[in-house]
């Protein structure tokens, strides 16, 4: 597991300072980013953006890690947008079409007989069909590498067929 904290003030590259950093660092970068669109003047950009999110987030650290902030609001308020910041379009204002959509929210994940949903998974042009990688989101409250939060990120990855399952609460974000 690869992994960042909002605390770092990402101002100088560390290895395992940055989730996508080592390893399967090289494809989970290239999923990660949308690099159709992304430049250098992109990149940099991205960086600027993520990097005035986590100050926002370490700036309300004490509400952001308190169990009255929602999941829900931490995917509002910092996960679409770091996503955003690396050119994924979360809310589909490019892709309108909804079998061309390059992230599919909520997106329904056979386990077993049930149907659960990952939060994000994200697709490639031309197989808007197959999922090329999945996030679950958790609120920033509690532990957020846990066995449970691992497995069901897991549980969905392998269901879709991903080669990559990422889990955060933007405080942290592993690749599992």
């Amino acid at each position: 597991v690869l992994a960042c904290d909002a605390d770092d003030d990402m101002t100088t590259y560390r290895p395992g300072q940055f989730f996508f950093a080592t390893g399967i660092a090289c494809s989970a970068l290239s999923a990660l980013l949308d690099f159709a669109t992304m430049t250098a003047k992109g990149f940099d950009q991205a960086f600027q953006a993520i990097q005035k999110l986590a100050t926002d987030f370490q700036a309300s650290s004490n509400f952001y890690l308190s169990s009255a902030y929602s999941e829900a609001q931490v995917r509002k308020d910092f996960i679409d947008k770091f996503f955003i910041a690396l050119g994924w379009d979360v809310n589909n204002e490019h892709h309108p079409n909804p079998f061309e959509q390059e992230v599919k929210v909520e997106r329904g994940v056979s386990v077993g007989l049930a149907q659960r949903h990952a939060d994000y998974a994200f697709h490639v042009a031309p197989r808007f069909h197959e999922p090329r990688f999945i996030v679950e989101a958790k609120k920033p409250f509690g532990e957020l590498a846990d066995a449970d939060n691992c497995f069901q990120t897991i549980r969905y990855g392998w269901n879709l067929q991903t080669p990559l399952a990422g889990l955060t609460d933007f405080e942290q974000f592993h690749l599992l």
